[in-house]
């Protein structure tokens, strides 16, 4: 009981490498509260259960073109969704700027940077709170307001060091090939971990823009509230004005 309290309040597994996201509670119980132990062991249950009754023969004769084919149905699968999700972010979706990541400049040893996914996932969230408090304050609708206002004031609080799902691949651009990132995050109430509660996942799917001399990146966001069934999500894709993070500003003022 203790363990799930606290996974609606504090995740602390490294990213999974998958597109689906833990926006519904049966998903964040079988991501994040089951462990991987028990997945697997009741996946051999099944599996034993299943052949039980069968003729060694048959389970010998059936057993390499069911592994076999479910393999390249895993694939397939996975080939499906990554062509679904790699043509959100595109031309038509607002562009971000981030700061290339050098790990020779000493500035990153003392912000605490470690590596190119550290820094990556620092501007990402940033931009994206920006990106969200911008839209929140343009759109009047009353469902938004519900997701992220409270006693009249604005509560999303998003944390690189949670990341639960991280891809990151390529896809083809005209004749460029380019970087593609999707990304989930539970988002909160409150900073303070005793107290906060998950209200939902923000998604975020960022497409290399092809020759640019900066770190630019088409976004896409999906925000979905934490629910038993599958509900409706918010989508950001316009961006007025490019948004540039707060770390490519802070070491570009002078530029």
């Amino acid at each position: 009981m203790l363990r799930q309290l606290k996974a609606l309040r504090v995740h602390t597994l490294p990213p999974r490498s998958s597109y689906i996201v833990s926006n519904t509670y049966p998903l964040l119980i079988w991501n994040n509260i089951i462990p991987y132990k028990a997945k697997f062991f009741a996946g051999l249950g099944i599996v034993a259960l299943s052949i039980k009754n069968l003729h060694p023969n048959t389970i010998i004769s059936c057993l390499p073109p069911l592994s076999i084919g479910s393999y390249f149905g895993y694939k397939r699968f996975r080939y499906l969704q990554y062509q679904n999700n790699s043509k959100l972010a595109n031309e038509n979706c607002g562009v971000v700027r981030f700061e290339k990541y050098d790990e020779s400049r000493i500035e990153n040893v003392l912000q605490g940077i470690e590596n190119e996914y550290d820094s990556l996932t620092r501007q990402i969230v940033d931009v994206v709170e920006q990106r969200v408090i911008e839209h929140v304050a343009e759109d009047k609708d009353e469902q938004v307001s519900k997701l992220f206002v409270h006693d009249d004031q604005f509560s999303m609080y998003v944390f690189p060091t949670e990341v639960e799902t991280w891809i990151t691949t390529e896809v083809k651009v005209d004749q460029d090939v380019v970087k593609f990132i999707k990304m989930s995050m539970p988002f909160y109430s409150n900073r303070d971990v005793e107290i906060r509660k998950r209200l939902g996942v923000v998604t975020v799917y960022l497409r290399q823009v092809p020759n640019s001399e900066y770190e630019d990146y088409n976004m896409y966001i999906e925000v979905s509230p934490l629910t038993w069934l599958k509900s409706k999500v918010l989508v950001i894709k316009e961006v007025p004005n490019m948004i540039k993070s707060k770390l490519f500003e802070e070491r570009n003022r002078s530029v």
